[in-house]
C-alpha cells in the first residue's frame, strides 16, 4: 500500500532533535565572558564584541579563532580543553532548565517521540546537565560536535543525528535556538521549532 511516504519513512517513528544550550537549558549567560576571560588570563586584550564572534561557532571553529587571531602559543586542542574546563561548572553544578523544558521532554516522550540531543557543548557535561537536572532518563541518544567536525551550520550534521535516531525525516522536528544552527537544520527539510514558538 503507498501511504505517499519515502521508502525509508515506512516503518519509523517521530523523533525529536533538542539542542541544550538556549534551548532547553538556561546557560548562555554563563558563556558571556568566556572568551574575554580566557584571552585575560594569556595577557590578551579581547577585541570588542568577541562573544557575540564565537556565538556563531563550534566549539572547536572559536579555539581555532583564538588562536589564529591572537597568536596564541597552545594549540586549538589545549584551547578548546580549556575552555570547556572553565565552563564545566555550569553544566555539573549551576545552569537550570528553562521552565517549560521537562514538561516538553515528557510530552515528547509519553508520545513514543524518540529524542536525540544534539549540543555543541561536550557530550560528558551534557550529560552531567541531563542528570542534574533529572532529564537524562528521556532522551535516546546524546550528540556532540566537540572534536567530532559536526558543524550544525550544514545540513549533513543533522542528517547524522537523524541516522542515529533512526527517525523518519518528515516525522523528526529540531529544537534549536542558534540562528546559524537553525539555518542548517532547515536545510534538510525537517521542521524548526525555536524556543520562542514553545
Amino acid at each position: 500500500m503507498d501511504d505517499g511516504r519515502p521508502d525509508d519513512a515506512v516503518g519509523k517513528g517521530r523523533g525529536a532533535i533538542v539542542d541544550l544550550d538556549g534551548t532547553i537549558l538556561d546557560s548562555l549567560p554563563y558563556w558571556e565572558h568566556l572568551g574575554e576571560n580566557y584571552l585575560q588570563r594569556k595577557g590578551k586584550k579581547p577585541e570588542q564584541g568577541l562573544q557575540q564572534h564565537l556565538d556563531s561557532m563550534e566549539m572547536d571553529e572559536a579555539a581555532a579563532y583564538l588562536k589564529k587571531a591572537y597568536g596564541l602559543d597552545e594549540d586549538v586542542l589545549a584551547i578548546r580543553d580549556e575552555l570547556l574546563a572553565d565552563i564545566r561548572h555550569v553544566y555539573t553544578d549551576d545552569a537550570p532548565l528553562f521552565p517549560y523544558s521537562k514538561a516538553l521532554l515528557v510530552k515528547l516522550h509519553d508520545a513514543g517521540t524518540r529524542i536525540a540531543l544534539f549540543t555543541s557543548t561536550e557530550d560528558s557535561a551534557a550529560t552531567a546537565a541531563l542528570v542534574r537536572t533529572g532529564i537524562r532518563q528521556y532522551f535516546d541518544c546524546i550528540v556532540s560536535t566537540v572534536g567530532t567536525g559536526v558543524d550544525k551550520s550544514t545540513p549533513e550534521a543533522y542528517l547524522h543525528v537523524l541516522k542515529l535516531l533512526g527517525t523518519a525525516l518528515d516525522e523528526t522536528t529540531v529544537y534549536e535556538d542558534a540562528p546559524y544552527a537553525v539555518a542548517g537544520a532547515q536545510l534538510t527539510g525537517m521542521k524548526v521549532i525555536t524556543p520562542n514558538m514553545i
